[in-house]
Formats: C-alpha cells, structure tokens, sequence
C-alpha cells in the first residue's frame, strides 16, 4: 500500500505506531512483569522487521506504543527491572526508532528514559486526559515532545490558543485525537 502510494499521500502520514510488549524478569521468582499497551495488540517479529522497513526506505517514522492502563510499580525506580526495560527498549533504539508514546509519567519524570534514549520523541497517551494548563505544562517538564491533547479541547477556542503558547514557550508539539470509536475515560 505505501509503496504503490503517492509522495503526497505518503507525506500526510506522522508516523505509523505499532505495540510492542515487554516482558521483565523478576529476581528468585518464576513470575514476569509484561507491560505493552491497554489494546493487548502487539506486532510479530515479522511485522516489526516491515515497519523498519518501511521506515527506512520511505522515510515514515514508526512508533513505538506502551500505554497501559495501569503502570507497574517495579518500573517507578532505579533497579533491576528498569534496566531490563532500558536494555529491551533500547533494542528497538539501536534499529533506528526514534518514538515512542509512552503513558507512564513517573518513568518519564525519573528522566533515565531521556538520558539513554537522547534522539527519541516521547509522546504522551491519549489516556492522560490532557485537558488544563496546568496538566500540559507537568507533562512538558516530565519530558514529553509530543503532549497529546484531551478530547474536551478539541472545540474549546478559548484554551486552544493557550495550548498553543505553552507548546511554542515548552519547544513541544501537540496532538489531538479529532476522532474515536471509544467511551470517555474508557479502557479500550
């Protein structure tokens, strides 16, 4: 599809964002940690090979996706967990991925993400309901390039500028989801 594609089409496409899943090893306990995405889909090996592909040879950003709907406290701090989850991330890091939405905003504040990873856009999740001011600019300083707007702004022409101002002063994008087939606040 991409291929026999034209340019302009091509163009118009931010990236292409796929879910991975992440299984972490617990020390002296048979039992491991999965953290992926809220929908459980996630790309095969061969799925993730052509979206590297298709990276590379048009030029289309692929995006990684880990946003669960709840977060797992093995990940809040430096430890053996987390460098496992460093190590696995940056598998995909060393293919040449450079996004990743990511819905876990005390990993993103530690700041070791952005340390290891210095060439990655951070994107927030849409399930972080993005809807103040004063929201926005906790994210900005979490370290997120890309904020991801809530659904109440979409038509709110009196915040909208506002957003506008923090994402030029922050040196951060926005996003906003015009459309979905999901319930507010729902898991899916």
């Amino acid at each position: 599809l991409i291929k026999n594609s034209s340019e302009e089409y091509r163009s118009e496409i931010s990236d292409i964002y796929f879910g991975a899943e992440f299984f972490g090893e617990f020390l002296m306990s048979e039992q491991k940690l999965r953290y992926g995405n809220a929908m459980n889909v996630f790309a095969n090996e061969r799925e993730i090979d052509d979206l590297f592909l298709i990276q590379e040879e048009f030029n289309i950003p692929i995006s990684l996706t880990l946003n669960p709907i709840i977060q797992p406290a093995e990940l809040m701090g430096e430890n053996q967990m987390m460098l496992q989850f460093i190590n696995w991330l940056g598998e995909f890091y060393e293919r040449g991925l450079r996004r990743c939405t990511l819905s876990f905003v005390h990993l993103m504040a530690t700041g070791a993400l952005q340390k290891r990873f210095p060439e990655m856009v951070w994107k927030s999740s849409v399930f972080q309901n993005v809807d103040t001011p004063q929201q926005f600019i906790d994210m900005a300083h979490c370290g997120y390039n890309v904020i991801q707007l809530g659904r109440n702004v979409n038509r709110n022409t009196d915040l909208l500028p506002e957003f506008k101002r923090l994402a030029e002063k922050y040196n951060v994008k926005t996003s906003m989801t015009v459309t979905d087939n999901y319930l507010p606040n729902s898991p899916f």
